[in-house]
């Protein structure tokens, strides 16, 4: 990606998954900030800012929930309207628990 193509104060936020030297490296060429959690296996500490790594999992959480909906996961109603209807629907469920 060019420096133009992100936005200014953009913070990427990632699993292990991409804790690799290589891409942060780039991404901190790219003068941009990164959040992922520390792989076990890797010798010495980084530090981290939390905040952004916890508005993450809060989502990934919420997606978890809705996919238990069956008819969410598969995407039964073909239609937009009715697929946003549908997933409002379950949102306000697990609100109201």
């Amino acid at each position: 990606m060019e420096k133009a193509q992100l936005p200014r104060g953009l913070t990427i936020v990632g699993d292990r998954a991409y804790d690799d030297d290589k891409l942060r490296g780039r991404i901190e060429e790219l003068r941009r900030r990164h959040c992922f959690t520390r792989k076990s296996r890797r010798k010495g500490k980084r530090s981290m800012n939390l905040s952004p790594y916890r508005k993450r999992f809060r989502i990934e959480n919420c997606f978890c929930r809705l996919k238990r909906w069956t008819s969410v996961a598969t995407r039964r109603d073909k239609l937009a309207p009715l697929f946003l209807s549908l997933v409002t629907f379950a949102a306000v469920i697990y609100w109201l628990i």
